[in-house]
């Protein structure tokens, strides 16, 4: 008896249907996700969806970079960012990447960026946030920009029980020179 391809269609359609359902049920419970577009797409993006762009710029030498990292894989923080914002993270040792943090006036790492669609810096903190800080950040640049702004309810009242102050500005590190292009050959 031949049953052709039907039967695994039929499974890899279920199979679909329920990785859907599981990606949606979760949209809450995932990490912050970076795109890795050029730079003229994620300004389109951030156009097209009317959201602003996050940077993250960091560097492997910094400890508190490091130590961000954790904040930056808040299954709560990420269903936020990845929904308010086009997320992007700098590499400070990037000659590229370093060249354009610097032009918005990054001078240490980590350092977040906020920009609105025109690229214009909208809000910008040097120095490690935890998930509750970033959020906090995140609610300033939304207030700043004018856009609307929703906290899932957890998250709320998670961020409501934060104190305020203590913004960890002393645990950052400066921004080492990067070798230009020609200084490499």
């Amino acid at each position: 008896m031949v049953l052709g391809k039907w039967p695994l269609r039929l499974v890899l359609i279920g199979l679909a249907f329920t990785l859907q359902a599981y990606t949606v049920g979760n949209e809450k419970q995932q990490k912050i996700k970076f795109n890795e577009l050029a730079w003229r797409y994620i300004c389109k993006e951030a156009t097209a969806k009317e959201k602003l762009i996050f940077i993250y710029v960091g560097a492997d030498y910094c400890s508190a970079c490091r130590r961000m990292e954790t904040s930056l894989r808040s299954p709560k923080l990420g269903g936020f960012y990845n929904n308010a914002f086009v997320n992007v993270r700098f590499d400070a040792k990037d000659f590229i990447q370093h060249q354009r943090a610097t032009s918005w006036g990054v001078t240490s790492v980590p350092t977040m960026v906020y920009l609105n669609e025109k690229r214009e810096v909208v809000h910008m903190v040097t120095g490690f946030r935890d998930a509750e800080g970033m959020m906090r950040e995140a609610q300033i640049a939304m207030e700043k920009s004018g856009k609307s702004i929703h906290i899932p309810i957890e998250i709320a009242d998670e961020v409501e029980e934060i104190e305020t102050g203590n913004p960890c500005d002393e645990d950052k590190t400066e921004m080492k020179p990067v070798e230009t292009p020609e200084e490499t050959k």
